[in-house]
């Protein structure tokens, strides 16, 4: 399954075999989607848009588990979920949040590490660590940890800046 999206706030599902539609589009967004996620599994897409809210879609009924969710103050520029589906993390403007895949709760407060915005992100298979692309002048590369530090303590975080300069990479 291929899920695409654009500028009326609709989330188009798409049969990879037939290039064809699949169903109804997806529906909730009141502005532009702008970033798109499924869980490893295919059970869950999330979907952000441009006025910072996520909608968590439930894939075999093919509807959101609630109203959209305030995910950021800026556009949602980008999703990744975790390897083992248990994480999303949001980016927008200077702001990175995770969220829980499953009770669909926020992991603690944003992390607002960047000068620019978060276009694209990546989580490697431990899920404690995410990269993320800014766009600045400098083509930085951010690394994020975030590591469970009990249940009651939420999640803390620490962060490694990489600066592309003269074609060699910086710590």
């Amino acid at each position: 399954m291929l899920a695409s999206a654009g500028e009326f706030g609709d989330v188009v599902l798409w049969d990879i075999a037939t290039g064809e539609m699949n169903g109804t589009p997806l529906s909730g967004h009141e502005r532009q989607v702008s970033s798109l996620a499924f869980a490893p599994d295919g059970k869950v897409l999330v979907s952000g848009s441009m006025d910072g809210n996520i909608i968590f879609w439930d894939m075999s009924s093919r509807t959101a588990f609630g109203p959209p969710v305030k995910a950021l103050r800026s556009p949602v520029w980008s999703l990744a979920c975790s390897p083992d589906g248990k994480t999303v993390a949001a980016g927008g403007d200077a702001e990175l949040v995770f969220w829980d895949l499953t009770t669909r709760k926020q992991l603690g407060p944003p992390v607002t590490s960047q000068k620019d915005r978060i276009w694209a992100l990546a989580l490697a298979r431990t899920e404690t660590t995410g990269i993320g692309g800014q766009q600045s002048r400098h083509n930085d590369l951010e690394e994020w940890s975030s590591r469970p530090v009990s249940q009651d303590a939420g999640r803390s975080r620490s962060k490694r800046r990489f600066r592309a300069d003269a074609g060699r990479r910086q710590l």
